[in-house]
């Protein structure tokens, strides 16, 4: 039986009543509640037995003559609909001989009303069958003083044997604070009978699934429907506009998922256990965009914070409240994912991949050894061993090519020896597997991409392709310590050589080094690159420029190199301040001697005085502020 269907008898008592009952019935509850749904599904049924109903929303109306509008638009669809003005002049009654009407409003004649039509009043056009349901809906929503609109309707069903029904949300916060005390009064004159729906989440849920998911309705009945309500009475929300909103970016994060995905109900079910309290939360405003790390993220830095608080997060106790949540899904790449979809409604595809693949459900005869062995929870006690054997002599092979997921399989076997999980290799062991093979990579040079990053250090605190690293054992710790320093000293020599082709490339291209060194999201956005010349070298590969417009583009890239949004990336820049002030001594000095041609003069003279003054102003001022803060330090 549906939660509603009390209030449907209710309602269709008062509708249907063989005397007038000379009142107005209301129909409540808070926004989201499904009123409106409620109410447009009573009326389908009456239109379905041929009983006239009319359905207006209050909702921007600012005047009662908009209301009469409405009405007139209802009974007369053809010019109510298409001759608004056509429409105004038959309810004011100001029809005066013929009148050229205009239903297509393209601004030609489409022909007459002849002179015969009366002037008319609205009573004489507003004249609908006896028994007709007017429902007039968003009342707290209109722009018409709340003792007019009900004045208005009070007039209708007194003497236009008509029944209204208005649907009102009757929440303090829900009306205009100038509204409710005249709201209050009024109802106690106008309204006979009130009826209060509440969210009906099984007809709700049929209603939006048939509509979102037309190709996948026996799961979304049978094996979703179970996490979806636990989710829906969890948040305590109780708004069945906010599920479906919720309900509608799932089908579209779902029609991305990878075939394999789709297949298991046990991964879609558990991706809504967290993309529906994470979608409620935020979409509901309770939730913040900064605060999806904490919310999703239990695995690393955010949880350990909030158990060393003396009072408990809000942000945590707000996840707390869903039992339902998949902790496999609650990662670095949930945070990314969610924050895509739900902000901008846009879908990374590779997060979404990655956050799936954290699913044991996935795992296959075809998945790769390092990360069947990672959900080794899920595996017999052979099984581990087999694989644990097959990842140690990868590592010890060189197979991996990869430096994230090295340190996730080298992670793995670290934590199953350490739990006494598997055999024939220790936790120290393991270690010196995962720094041998590190140093393999380090001599090939592929421990990263550099050009695609800013930061230096292989990051270890959330884990590779959505699984985690074992981050808090110590033979691990001191594997990514080791990784990061062979990292550090190849980055140098990464720097050194790629620093040597910009300054040859000065001689013959000045604008692409220029770009360069002012690409703020380049690899020496903030590492020194200027201390890595000689003033002499650079000085030799500048005057090579055979125009103004040559030492003019290194002037700009230099200057551009030190706008910067936020200043503290010129701590990292400070080595370079005793090469500009050299470079600006010695093109003082050369000019003085008179070693320049007047090209050369020109813009060397242009660069000291506008990119080097620049660079050398804001490096010095940054000076002063690192010695003022060490100094009230000490």
């Amino acid at each position: 039986m549906s939660v509603n269907a009390r209030a449907q008898e209710v309602l269709e008592t008062y509708a249907s009543a063989a005397v007038n009952p000379e009142f107005t019935a209301a129909v409540t509850g808070a926004w989201g509640c499904g009123k409106t749904h409620f109410v447009k599904r009573f009326l389908q049924q009456r239109d379905e037995r041929g009983l006239t109903n009319i359905y207006i929303s209050l909702y921007g109306l600012s005047d009662t003559a908009a209301i009469d509008q409405s009405i007139f638009a209802a009974l007369h669809p053809l010019l109510g609909g298409k001759a608004a003005s056509f429409a105004a002049k038959l309810v004011k009654g100001l029809l005066k001989t013929t009148i050229q009407v205009d239903l297509d409003q393209d601004g030609k004649s489409d022909g007459s009303v002849s002179s015969t039509v009366p002037d008319v009043q609205l009573a004489d056009w507003l004249k609908p069958k006896k028994g007709t349901l007017i429902v007039f809906d968003d009342l707290e929503r209109t722009r018409i003083d709340v003792d007019d609109v009900l004045g208005y309707i009070n007039s209708l069903v007194e003497h236009s044997e008509v029944r209204c029904v208005v649907l009102v949300n009757e929440n303090e916060d829900a009306m205009r604070e100038d509204q409710r005390e005249k709201y209050r009064v009024r109802k106690e004159k106008t309204i006979g009978l009130t009826v209060k729906v509440l969210p009906d989440f099984d007809e709700a849920y049929a209603t939006f699934g048939q509509a979102l998911f037309p190709n996948s309705a026996v799961e979304f009945e049978q094996e979703w429907k179970q996490t979806t309500r636990a989710a829906f009475e969890q948040s305590g929300k109780n708004n069945l506009r906010l599920l479906r909103q919720a309900l509608l970016y799932f089908s579209w994060a779902y029609d991305k998922f990878p075939a394999d995905a789709k297949r298991s109900n046990e991964v879609t079910r558990s991706y809504l256990s967290v993309h529906l309290p994470t979608a409620f939360e935020f979409l509901s405003g309770t939730l913040k965009q900064e605060q999806l790390d904490p919310f999703l993220d239990t695995s690393g830095v955010a949880r350990y914070l909030a158990s060393e608080k003396e009072e408990k997060d809000p942000v945590r106790e707000l996840a707390d409240r869903y039992t339902i949540f998949d902790e496999k899904f609650r990662s670095k790449s949930a945070v990314v994912f969610f924050t895509f979809l739900l902000r901008d409604g846009a879908i990374v595809e590779d997060k979404l991949v990655e956050l799936l693949n954290t699913h044991p459900a996935l795992i296959t005869a075809s998945t790769p050894p390092w990360r069947r062995l990672w959900f080794w929870r899920d595996l017999q006690e052979s099984e581990i061993q087999s694989l644990a054997t097959v990842v140690r002599a990868q590592i010890t092979n060189g197979e991996f090519s990869n430096v994230y997921q090295l340190l996730l399989a080298v992670s793995t076997l670290i934590s199953l020896a350490t739990r006494g999980m598997i055999s024939g290799i220790s936790a120290s062991h393991s270690l010196g597997l995962g720094k041998d093979a590190v140093r393999a990579l380090a001599l090939k040079g592929d421990i990263r991409e550099y050009e695609r990053v800013r930061d230096l250090r292989i990051d270890t605190s959330s884990g590779y392709d959505g699984l985690g690293y074992s981050s808090d054992l110590p033979e691990f710790v001191e594997l990514a310590r080791y990784a990061n320093d062979l990292r550090a000293t190849q980055y140098d020599s990464f720097l050194e050589r790629k620093s040597v082709a910009l300054l040859q490339s000065l001689s013959t291209d000045a604008q692409s080094f220029a770009e360069t060194i002012s690409n703020l999201n380049g690899i020496f956005s903030h590492r020194p690159l200027f201390s890595r010349f000689t003033v002499e070298d650079f000085l030799e590969r500048l005057r090579l420029q055979k125009t103004v417009a040559g030492y003019w583009d290194v002037s700009t890239g230099i200057e551009h190199r030190f706008i910067a949004s936020n200043t503290e990336v010129y701590k990292d820049l400070l080595p370079e301040l005793s090469f500009f002030e050299e470079l600006d001594a010695a093109i003082t000095r050369e000019e003085q001697a008179g070693e320049y041609g007047p090209v050369a003069r020109r813009g060397l003279l242009d660069l000291k005085e506008r990119g080097l003054a620049h660079a050398i102003d804001q490096l010095r001022s940054c000076k002063e502020r690192v010695e003022h803060a060490t100094a009230a330090k000490t």
